[in-house]
């Protein structure tokens, strides 16, 4: 195997999904892959970073050979830049070399195909963006009963403020003290207030990945924006071909490591940091033939950092 067949290319590892992929990378047995990284800010500076446990500098990118000898890049950036444009155009020179966009930024959602998990079929070309992590949830929580023949699925996203990266955190702050104070917010978080706030969102994105990814399952979505800090909800009501109780559903999700059933109550803080889907007891309607639960995720990892790992090993 060449040296152009072992290193992964790392696309701005400083944000909070690349810092939690290089801690999930920092295990030798995840990927056998030697790791490289660069940045897209517009300053010509060099980043420290941790790759694999070692100190490395990350140099800006500025030309897609750059890029050269990489057997897949991922993307982690936060914010967009031109400098996006080197990978875009390194993925169209190089199609057949596997490219995983955990930016979720608008540029590459044209040249990307979404996933919640190791795709069934490896994409042509292996352009891969993680889905939005409530659907990741959605699609696990699915997929565990899919011998329950699900009929339809509604489901409502509520993203915290870190979908928008550290700075956005940190806005976040002080926009709360602002409030708390009863002054005027003067810095906008994507042009909103975000402090004590819900906003309701375009769900474009969504509806697409998700008739993508639950596909036979007609899925209406909605998608709101909290002014929580760390995790993500999602309320699930799904309709099934036949009466069921609740049993049926508790020990389907049972058997699969990744979900774990808790509550209600089910708190937001408890579920950050954890590698897992969870979920409420089902409220069942009347007829028992269909149901609806609360499922609460750490985003960064789950639908961010593990997902994009689970991806990656599927297309290397």
């Amino acid at each position: 195997m060449t040296r152009a067949k072992q290193t992964l290319l790392l696309v701005d590892p400083l944000t909070l999904t690349g810092q939690e992929l290089g801690r999930a990378l920092s295990d030798p047995s995840e990927l056998a892959l030697e790791l490289r990284a660069v940045h897209t800010r517009d300053d010509d500076e060099q980043q420290i970073v941790e790759l694999s446990g070692q100190t490395a500098l990350a140099p800006p990118l500025r030309r897609a050979d750059e890029l050269e000898g990489c057997a897949a890049i991922v993307v982690t950036s936060d914010t967009d830049s031109p400098h996006h444009e080197q990978v875009e155009d390194f993925a169209r020179a190089n199609p057949e070399v596997p490219l995983v966009d955990l930016s979720r930024l608008a540029r590459f959602a044209a040249m990307t195909s979404p996933a919640a998990g190791r795709p069934a079929l490896r994409p042509s070309p292996p352009h891969v963006r993680v889905a939005h992590p409530a659907l990741v949830a959605a699609v696990g929580l699915t997929a565990a009963i899919a011998h329950l023949d699900p009929a339809w699925a509604s489901l409502t996203a509520v993203d915290p403020v870190s979908a928008f990266g550290r700075d956005a955190i940190e806005g976040l702050a002080r926009q709360a003290a602002r409030r708390l104070q009863g002054d005027p917010v003067e810095e906008l978080i994507r042009g909103e207030v975000l402090a004590f706030n819900l906003i309701a969102r375009r769900t474009d994105r969504l509806a697409e990945e998700a008739a993508a990814l639950l596909p036979g399952i007609p899925t209406t979505v909605s998608l709101t924006q909290s002014g929580t800090f760390h995790g993500h909800l999602l309320n699930l009501t799904m309709g099934l071909a036949a009466e069921i109780d609740e049993s049926d559903l508790l020990d389907a999700w049972a058997a699969t490591t990744s979900i774990v059933v808790e509550g209600p109550p089910l708190r937001l803080d408890v579920v950050t940091q954890t590698d897992t889907i969870w979920v409420t007891r089902p409220q069942l309607a009347r007829d028992h033939r269909s149901f609806s639960v609360i499922a609460m995720l750490d985003g960064l990892r789950v639908g961010g950092a593990l997902t994009a790992i689970e991806i990656l090993k599927a297309l290397l």
